[in-house]
Order: C-alpha cells, then structure tokens, then sequence
C-alpha cells in the first residue's frame, strides 16, 4: 500500500487498490475476489453480465475511515459477509455516482440510480445485481452506529433517495471526504470519522421504517454518553464505573444497568475498546520500534500479563505474532 504524507510529515493514509486484472492471465472475477478478500476482508462470489468483466477499487485508509471509489461492468454478486475476526465489524455505505444496482439484504431490496444511497452491514449477507455502476462508499463501525442509532439493523438495504435534503447535505460530505481527505493527519480523520457516523444517522433516521420500532432513547442516549466519555478516556487507567458515574453524574448502579442487557458488561467492554487501540498501533508501522508493553501501558493497561491474556482472547493471537 502506497502511504500519503501530510505538509507537517505526519502521517496519512494508505492507498488501497484492488483490480479484476492485479494476476495476468488469471480469471479476472477470481482476481477481484481475491484482491477484495485481502483489502476488505470480504467474502463473495461474482457473475459478470457480460464479457470481458472489468473491476476496480481505490480508496484510501487510516485508522477508523476507509473511503474507496468502485468501478464495476455489470454483473451479479453474491457476499457472505466479513469473515476475518481480526476486522471490526462495519456497516458499508454507498453513494451511487452512476448507473443502476439493486441491493439485498435481510429480505429488504433497494433499487438505486445516481445520486442514491443505501447502507448495508459487511457481516452480513446481501446481495447485488448491477449494470456497470460507478459507487462512492465509506465504511462506519458497526458498534458505534448501534450506539448512536439502535434500529440500524433494520434499516438496512433500504433505497435513501438522493433528492431528501439530508442525502444531498451526505452527498457534499462525501464529495469532499473523496478530495481533501488523503490531504489531512490521522487526528483530523478521527473527527471526520465521527461526523460521517452521525450523518450517516441523520439520513437513515428520516426513513421510515426508523420509526417503526425506536429503542428507549433516553437508554440508548445515556449508553452513547457513557462509551463517548470512555473512549476519550481509556488511556487513563483509573477508568472504571467509579471514574464514569461520578463524570457523567449517573449512580453506578444505573451504569451497570445500562449494560445489563448489552453482550459485553462496562468494564468487559472499555478493555475490548483497549485491546483494539492496541492492534491499531501493533500495525501501524511508525510505532514498530516501540516495545508491546509500551504500548499496552499507554492504552491503560497496568499490567502485560492481564494485557496478553486479554489480547490472545479477543484476536486469537498473540501481541507478538500480530506484529509479524
């Protein structure tokens, strides 16, 4: 991957592009299966709808955004879903700049032209029949969509007309994330990370089935607030309920009910968010002389037992073998 620097020398994004002819002489469909598998770590099947099948994507990635521009002759393809557990679940969002496409998921189907969106969730399957289509599409975390918007999971493969006026303040968004984005330091892409989250909420919640069945808002509300402020805290090893419920000015009792019903407790959750920063700086290739227990302490971890036990668990590998 080519690597874009900022004017201060910090650094920027990696280049990511995949293409149906990357292998000379190979299937070009098997090609850009293979080229998507190892960028994006998806898993699908494609029928062209016609020869010669032609494909590329190229985008750019940093540490929470990846952006990437698709060119697509027509065809079919059929995804399973993000397999690898070493990539944190994402939710795909696309803007088409030309052509037509129908996209399927959870028995939902969305037929799009230009200037449309739809949203579909990467670890799921779905389906995309298509003429040649030119796509502008962004990923957002799946983890913090639920947050900021809990009925996501039924929003999916749902036409976003490119007329409503929340599409058309996303499309501006996402037309300038595409020019000035490979341009900004990694802190800058955080905050644009964030932004793209929230206005990817604001145009699914004027959907209607957003109003079909809304989760208890003030909860969902208090969940956000809570792993907002922990986020923004998690190198701080005094981090725990105590710290949270006196910042936030809840009990501690109501914090441990907030999560009761999540599929991580508070403090199971906070050192999943750690475990993460961690494989982040474990690849980013700047840090590679800095030593594991480093970078462990500075993510809140007080010890690097507790550290290595908890890394192997939630990736499978070890600290070490991540580096390689």
């Amino acid at each position: 991957m080519e690597m874009r620097e900022a004017e201060a020398g910090q650094k920027m994004l990696e280049r990511v592009f995949v293409s149906s002819e990357m292998t000379p002489h190979s299937n070009p469909m098997r090609a850009w299966e293979r080229g998507n598998r190892k960028a994006f770590g998806l898993e699908f099947r494609t029928k062209p709808r016609r020869q010669p099948f032609k494909a590329t994507a190229e985008g750019f990635a940093a540490r929470r955004l990846r952006f990437t521009t698709l060119r697509v002759s027509a065809h079919e393809t059929e995804l399973g879903g993000v397999r690898d557990p070493l990539i944190e679940p994402y939710h795909m969002v696309a803007h088409i700049k030309d052509g037509t496409v129908m996209v399927a998921q959870d028995g939902r189907e969305a037929y799009l032209s230009a200037g449309d969106f739809v949203v579909v969730d990467a670890a799921r399957p779905f389906l995309i029949d298509s003429q040649a289509i030119h796509v502008q599409s962004f990923d957002v975390l799946s983890s913090r969509m639920r947050e900021i918007l809990p009925q996501i999971d039924g929003l999916t493969g749902i036409l976003i007309p490119g007329a409503s006026p929340q599409a058309a303040m996303l499309r501006a968004l996402v037309e300038n994330v595409f020019v000035h984005a490979p341009l900004m330091p990694d802190d800058s892409l955080d905050y644009l990370s964030d932004s793209l989250h929230f206005a990817t909420a604001s145009v699914l919640a004027t959907l209607p089935a957003a109003r079909a069945t809304v989760p208890g808002k003030l909860e969902s509300l208090h969940r956000f607030r809570v792993r907002r402020f922990a986020r923004e805290n998690l190198r701080n090893r005094e981090l725990g309920p105590d710290m949270i419920a006196l910042a936030l000015e809840f009990p501690v009792r109501y914090l441990h009910k907030l999560f009761a019903d999540e599929p991580q407790t508070l403090m199971r959750w906070i050192w999943s968010e750690r475990v993460a920063r961690c494989v982040e700086d474990l690849r980013r290739p700047e840090l590679r002389a800095r030593l594991i227990s480093e970078i462990a302490y500075s993510w809140g971890f007080k010890d690097t037992a507790h550290f290595s036990r908890l890394f192997k668990a939630h990736t499978g590998r070890s600290p070490r073998e991540m580096r390689r």
